[in-house]
């Protein structure tokens, strides 16, 4: 009887709308986030990098610091390693293990936006918001990836759609907002760095000049934010000082302020850089929500407040990262909160005949398509006849990876057509005032030909990248070798398997190279830069294969 009655509970409580959309969301998650996510070998060097971080704390068996081949690693805070480990534990030491944890933020980000957006509006609008991570092809490509800024951006998110609700004046437990918001920041800072915490005050800082200054909140909520924010980085920050010393958070700080200061790591862009990532990379909604990124004023309502919140979030993201002198496509993905919104709450205005849907979101949406159908098009046809372009590129590097052996059809870019296709259905229900249909309709097509372009390509060419050099590692995992890598990568450490070096002088590149070394070691390098090495420390040359030349040096 028992039993009998929590099963009709269960199917009860299902029938339940807000039940049934999240249902919905976790079983199309699953669907786009999970199948075939170990497929790919890691790419580096931030796939590899975080992997490797996470598989040397279980080697090591030390989890407070960060290690990347066996010495400390001041550039990242350790909690995305701790979930990674945990996946580790659970999947094995793997590329599946490595990605999961994205794939589980990925559920959690639709289940984020679902629930704010019903707070704030209505359930139609949570879901709609919730398609547009769906369909977005950034966002879907990175919840397939095994990076850290999927779960920064949710921390970050969740903190800020806390403090918007401790801002309102009618919200009870207030304190308990601004509590809970410090400790989703802090999260965020025990995820990526001090960086979560300068954006959300920016932020702040931003939102409260909009308003002409009006009082946001009471100075003991601003206190217990602050420490709740620095209550949970102590549990990183703090230990290790007092475990290890200062030298760790002094580096740390350095690196970070290298980062706003300099281009780090070849990754200099022109201002303008994360304006084109977000067009062409955050289609469709980037276009969708473009009437609404410089409509600041509206009529005082809860609803329009967040708009501006989401507004003011979404510019302060942008500027700072485009004044920042390091750039990736990364570093503006939290944008992808605000922008998503943005483009429901167009869409969601259209719909209600506040707004007009304009021919030139109509003309933007089908060229920025044909952009991306052309290229996933054109692409395998240019490798399927490579060796009438090879002659063509300057760059010998390049020019071998590009020869090596790949089944390219020349038709793995016919799915592509499904960003024209998107489109089109979309437009027709436009036409016909059926908006949120159409928007659905653009949203899902896209999410399908996003998914189906990933499968295809990413193993193609990664059959030009690195492939070549990964097997060679996996050879060579758990030899009584030294491998070598003479350029910076982290998939050496990560698929040698390797542990950490009785013979401390192992470490060093030098020692390698010129030192007494006790069993053979191997060399990879690219192949433009191997008669150097070889004439300089006397190597001998096994092959040269993709681009790259694999040397040995033998026990003297």
């Amino acid at each position: 009887m028992k039993t009998r009655n929590l099963m009709k509970n269960i199917v009860e409580s299902v029938k339940q709308p807000e039940i049934k959309d999240k249902l919905i969301l976790i079983i199309i998650g699953l669907f786009l986030y999970l199948p075939f996510l170990g497929n790919v070998n890691l790419f580096d060097w931030d796939e590899a990098n975080f992997a490797e971080a996470a598989r040397e704390m279980i080697v090591t068996g030390d989890y407070l610091r960060v290690q990347i081949n066996y010495h400390p690693f001041w550039e990242k805070p350790p909690l995305f390693f701790w979930m990674q480990v945990i996946s580790m534990k659970v999947f094995g030491i793997n590329e599946f293990a490595a990605r999961f944890v994205n794939a589980l933020c990925g559920i959690f980000t639709l289940l984020a936006v679902y629930i704010a957006g019903t707070r704030i509006v209505n359930r139609r609008f949570g879901m709609l918001w919730a398609f547009g991570f769906i369909g977005t092809i950034l966002p879907l490509a990175l919840f397939r990836s095994g990076i850290i800024d999927p779960v920064f951006n949710l921390f970050i998110f969740i903190g800020l759609l806390l403090l918007f609700e401790g801002f309102q004046k009618e919200t009870r437990k207030k304190k308990t907002l601004f509590f809970t918001a410090g400790l989703a920041v802090g999260f965020a800072v025990l995820t990526k760095g001090p960086v979560a915490f300068l954006i959300v005050m920016f932020c702040i800082g931003v939102y409260w000049a909009s308003g002409r200054f009006k009082k946001l909140a009471t100075l003991g909520n601003g206190v217990l934010f602050v420490s709740s924010v620095a209550l949970v980085s102590f549990i990183f920050y703090g230990i290790e000082t007092l475990v290890h010393g200062s030298w760790f958070l002094e580096e740390f700080i350095k690196y970070h302020l290298r980062l706003l200061g300099s281009s780090e790591a070849g990754h200099g862009r022109p201002f303008y850089f994360h304006f084109i990532v977000l067009l062409l990379g955050c289609f469709p909604v980037s276009i969708l929500a473009m009437p609404a990124l410089f409509s600041f004023k509206e009529k005082q309502t809860k609803e329009n407040d967040f708009k501006k919140w989401m507004l003011v979030t979404f510019w302060v993201v942008l500027i700072l990262f485009s004044i920042v002198k390091t750039k990736t496509i990364l570093y503006s993905s939290m944008t992808y909160f605000p922008l998503t919104f943005l483009a429901t709450w167009c869409i969601y205005k259209i719909s209600e005949e506040n707004l007009i849907w304009k021919r030139w979101m109509s003309i933007m949406l089908y060229s920025i398509a044909s952009i991306w159908s052309t290229l996933f098009i054109i692409f395998p046809f240019l490798m399927r006849n490579r060796e009438n372009i090879i002659p063509l590129i300057k760059d010998s590097f390049a020019a071998a990876a590009i020869a090596m052996p790949s089944q390219w059809s020349g038709f793995e870019g016919i799915p592509a057509i499904g960003f024209i296709l998107a489109v089109g259905t979309a437009t027709y229900f436009y036409s016909r005032k059926k908006v949120i249909k159409g928007t659905y309709s653009l949203l899902s097509i896209n999410a399908v030909t996003v998914f189906i372009i990933l499968l295809i390509f990413l193993g193609r060419i990664e059959n030009h990248t690195q492939r070549t050099i990964i097997d060679f590692y996996k050879s060579k995992a758990g030899k009584e070798y030294y491998v070598k890598c003479l350029y910076k990568t982290y998939t050496d450490l990560f698929y040698t398997k390797k542990l950490p070096l009785k013979n401390k002088n192992a470490y060093s590149r030098d020692w390698l190279l010129t030192g007494p070394i006790d069993k053979p070691a191997f060399f990879i390098t690219h192949t433009k830069r191997a008669n150097k090495y070889i004439k300089k420390y006397n190597l001998t040359r096994l092959y040269d294969k993709g681009g790259y030349t694999f040397l040995i040096r033998e026990i003297p």
